[in-house]
């Protein structure tokens, strides 16, 4: 990495390496490609089921759970009104 590379840990002096709350990969903002698949379907259709978006994605419904859960965790996605005919928002 170069000296100047944001996502070397080691060049920033506030961040330690050894530290967990440093780790990037906790970072709301840092998604990865199924998070990003799942805010693109969720984007164009708000009011997909969980069933339907595991489908979608053929991954379980358990893993969806999982990853809608973080989601709204990181303030990332809300669900407006009911299960049955609720929708969810993008926060970003």
């Amino acid at each position: 990495m170069e000296a100047d590379d944001p996502n070397d840990l080691n060049s920033d002096p506030k961040l330690d390496p050894n530290d967990p709350k440093d780790d990037p990969k906790d970072d709301p903002n840092n998604l990865n490609s199924i998070d990003e698949k799942v805010l693109f379907i969720l984007q164009n259709n708000p009011s997909i089921s969980r069933k339907d978006l595991s489908n979608k994605l053929n991954v379980s419904d358990s893993s969806i759970k999982r990853l809608l859960n973080k989601l709204k965790d990181d303030g990332i996605i809300k669900r407006e009104g009911s299960k049955r005919n609720g929708k969810w928002i993008i926060n970003r």
